[in-house]
């Protein structure tokens, strides 16, 4: 079973990962609305991936993967995001993403996105 944090600033889009996570057979112990959150949250849960969105308030998923890849160099992060701008998804990969989801997505893809890890 795999412990996930979840980070988006959408609670619609939180409680839709939550969902599917769950049914995938894997717990959610945390969630963030923002990516300065998601940062204190992933170093105080240490969870064992995090799904991240890029457009939220206070820090963006970019600079919060940047962050979190900084403190532990072997988290496993998802990228969950509508941002389907090239330049911003090679950033996304060069930083260290396991996988980059595109929004609206669907169950398939979160379970897909989860069985590599």
């Amino acid at each position: 079973m795999v412990k996930v944090l979840i980070a988006d600033d959408s609670s619609l889009m939180r409680i839709v990962l939550r969902n599917f996570i769950k049914k995938a057979g894997h717990e959610v112990i945390g969630e963030a609305a923002n990516g300065k959150e998601a940062v204190e949250k992933y170093n105080s849960l240490k969870p064992n991936a995090v799904f991240l969105d890029i457009l939220m308030p206070e820090m963006d998923g970019l600079k919060a993967l940047k962050k979190i890849k900084e403190t532990d160099r072997f988290a496993k992060v998802i990228m969950c995001s509508s941002v389907l701008d090239n330049e911003t998804i090679k950033k996304a990969k060069s930083i260290g993403v396991i996988e980059y989801i595109m929004k609206p997505f669907h169950e398939k893809d979160i379970q897909n996105a989860l069985g590599k890890l």
